[in-house]
């Protein structure tokens, strides 16, 4: 995109500010040329905030066509463009932040950002639909005129006072409009979302009535409002709000309270989990081994110092010194279930000791009354900050739960996930595919997965791949939902997994394994889907 006003842009934001304030030197100022150069500069910032960029660049209201007509005029005396021009580069702002079409991306700089966009030959704004703005005559007049309104609006109508009116207000309604697109994509906080640079800024939002709290508004482009909160000054929202009091405005868009609430939850939510990532909780479930009743009692007996909890095997030996109530009430448990005096039989605990207890579980009890191999228990619980992939592999006619053909068993009892797909064996022969499917581990106090899509998919997946021209199906789970929800999470970096279940295929493609299919969560639902996907017919 050719930058047609740059000769007239180095003229109003470089040359003129240094004339001005030099200017300013030997000018007094006067008191009424003060309050004439301040309604001057919340007048024509308001028609860019309020008319280039809320009505125009965003359609978030209509306006009638004398408001238009005074947005239009007022908005030529900050010297920006012509609406269309001006929408056109915001436009692309929105459909390509912080890519190379994005016109004044901040990662190409913060200087780039603010000022040094406008200062170039060249414009790099990738191609949006103006077709609106062209179809509106105002915009059109104001865009072939452009110049002439923009001199006499920033320097013939302030004349009275040029210096303080004219140049130095232009100069500040630049600054002020600028820092929007640098400082409020560098400093300040994203309670909506964090997936590109727009950021809230207080200070930016007095200067430029509202337009600061910018990551809402990347969030919701649409809303007539940029301050949702009470707190939050938001002059151009109030502005609009009146106007349409007045009926020079109507049709304000605003998001759905729901929907807003929605995305300030789930930033919530993904900020506590990159604190709670920073945290050791202990040993993650999914790494635990099940133990029996049987092997519990046998490691006690051997001297182990184990005591159950809510159906997870805690070994307390080093903890037993450090009680607050003292040791002879945890000796007295030990080897026992000790999950109604830990819950409030003999004290309720509070949250910080059962943080604690975290660390030093070494197993859940497992087998619901069942006699079932014994499991050896760790001899020391290492640190959780070592993750590792943990893998079960099944066939769904041969577990315990999944019981059908016994007879079918053509899976591979020790399988261990590769650190990616390049790395994994598939079953010999040209037409060799390997069948993955990743799964939340099971809740140990449930026995069953926490995930409902999961429980729901297991039935489908039994029927399908206990058939008998069915390939084996290797199973693996995820961990458990904190671990699951972990943005870093092995099997979302790694195996590109978006989602639980998810069915996963690969083949030999140009002689390496690769992914060839996936189907995820409701997909697998579909018997036929599912039958076409593995290559048997149902």
């Amino acid at each position: 995109m050719k930058n047609e006003s740059l000769p007239f842009n180095w003229v109003t934001i470089v040359a003129s500010p240094i004339i001005g304030f030099l200017a300013a030197v030997y000018t007094p100022l006067k008191r009424e040329t003060a309050c004439f150069a301040v309604i001057y500069y919340f007048v024509s910032g308001i028609a860019i905030t309020g008319g280039y960029h809320r009505l125009w660049s965003h359609k978030s209201y209509e306006a009638t066509l004398p408001l238009k007509w005074f947005l239009a005029i007022f908005g030529a005396a900050c010297c920006q463009w012509s609406i269309r021009t001006w929408a056109e580069c915001h436009r692309s702002h929105h459909r390509y932040t912080d890519t190379d079409k994005d016109p004044y991306s901040v990662r190409h700089g913060l200087v780039h950002a603010h000022i040094g966009w406008v200062l170039k030959p060249e414009i790099r704004a990738g191609p949006t639909d103006l077709s609106d703005l062209d179809a509106d005559p105002v915009v059109r007049l104001q865009h072939r005129y452009y110049l002439t309104f923009a001199i006499i609006m920033s320097f013939i109508f302030p004349s009275g006072g040029f210096i303080y009116a004219g140049v130095i207000r232009l100069f500040f309604c630049y600054q002020a409009i600028f820092s929007i697109n640098s400082i409020a994509h560098w400093l300040g906080d994203q309670p909506y979302d964090d997936r590109h640079t727009s950021r809230n800024h207080t200070l930016v939002a007095l200067l430029c009535f509202g337009e600061g709290y910018h990551n809402y508004h990347h969030e919701f482009p649409a809303d007539y409002r940029n301050g949702v909160e009470w707190y939050q000054c938001d002059i151009t929202k109030w502005c609009i709000w009146v106007w349409k009091q007045l009926g020079l405005a109507y049709g304000l868009k605003q998001a759905p309270d729901n929907v807003v609430g929605k995305g300030t939850y789930q930033q919530a939510r993904k900020k506590l989990e990159r604190e709670s990532n920073k945290l050791d909780w202990g040993l993650p479930l999914s790494q635990l081994p099940g133990i029996t009743w049987d092997g519990f009692q046998e490691a006690v007996r051997d001297g182990r110092q184990l005591i159950i909890i809510s159906g997870m095997v805690y070994d307390i030996a080093t903890f037993i010194p450090l009680h607050p109530g003292g040791g002879k009430i945890l000796v007295s448990h030990i080897g026992k279930d000790a999950t109604k005096a830990f819950n409030g039989e003999i004290y309720s605990h509070s949250t910080a000791a059962r943080n604690w207890l975290d660390e030093f579980r070494v197993g859940f009890l497992c087998g619901n009354g069942q006699k079932l191999s014994h499991v050896p228990i760790p001899a020391a619980v290492p640190g959780s900050k070592g993750k590792r992939l943990y893998v079960r592999l099944v066939i769904f006619r041969n577990q315990g739960r999944y019981k059908t053909n016994r007879k079918q068993d053509k899976t591979h009892r020790h399988f261990t996930l590769p650190t990616s797909p390049k790395q994994l064996e598939l079953p010999e022969g040209a037409d060799g595919k390997a069948f993955i499917v990743f799964v939340t581990s099971d809740d140990p106090t449930t026995g069953q997965s926490w995930c409902p899509d999961v429980r729901a998919a297991w039935p489908v997946l039994d029927a399908t791949f206990s058939g008998a021209n069915a390939p084996a199906l290797r199973v693996v789970e995820v961990g458990q939902k904190p671990e699951w929800k972990d943005l870093n999470n092995v099997y979302r970096t790694n195996w590109k997994v978006p989602c639980i279940p998810a069915l996963v295929r690969y083949e030999r493609v140009n002689g390496e394994t690769a992914e060839t299919g996936k189907l995820v969560e409701g997909e697998i639902m579909d018997k036929k889907r599912l039958g076409e996907f593995i290559g048997t017919t149902l």
